[in-house]
């Protein structure tokens, strides 16, 4: 990737982090649950 590219997805985190984090944290859970 080059770097613009990754800032502009940090850019994009940043502006969306409070959807990303749910959208982890989900994720987070249902892989944690996968890999029991």
């Amino acid at each position: 990737m080059t770097l613009i590219s990754i800032i502009l997805l940090w850019l994009l985190a940043y502006k969306h982090k409070v959807v990303l984090k749910g959208v982890f944290r989900k994720e987070t859970l249902r892989w944690e649950l996968v890999s029991l």
